[in-house]
Parts: C-alpha cells; structure tokens; sequence
C-alpha cells in the first residue's frame, strides 16, 4: 500500500506516523473509536488481509506473512459442518 502526500509523492514513514496520530486522536475526540479500540496502521493491514473471505493461502501471499506467521496473525474461526 502506498499513501501519497498532498505533492503527490509517496509519504515518509515519519509523516505517515504523525497523520495517523493526528487520525486517531480525532477518530477518539469525535467518539468514532473509544482509547481502548486504539490500533496502528499494522493492525489496519492485518485486519484488512485476515477478515477477507478468501482463503488461507489468498491471505497468505496478499500480506506477505510466512505460514507460521499467518497462525499467529489469523484468529478466525474455522467453519465445520455441525456433527450428526
């Protein structure tokens, strides 16, 4: 993911962390999310590729993350036919 800045050129890692800063802290004041649902642009990337219907292995390659880190990452539920 990329996110440009207002001359077009893609943010700083610096800049992206003082606008997110800014995001959350007025996300927070305007009562969008409370302090304790507080998360980064890591938790947005994650939640992004795990909450997806795709599969494990469509999951695995869009984020990148080697099998054992999916396991830690995807704490979906896995769906099973009910028993007889």
């Amino acid at each position: 993911m990329v996110i440009l800045a207002e001359h077009g050129e893609p943010l700083k890692k610096s800049g992206l962390d003082s606008a997110w800063q800014r995001f959350i802290r007025l996300a927070i004041e305007k009562e969008v999310i409370t302090v304790d649902q507080r998360f980064g642009v890591h938790d947005l990337k994650l939640r992004g590729g795990i909450d997806t219907p795709d599969t494990f292995a469509e999951k695995q390659q869009a984020l990148g993350l080697t099998e054992q880190m999916m396991k830690t990452y995807d704490k979906s539920v896995p769906e099973v036919a009910p028993s007889a």
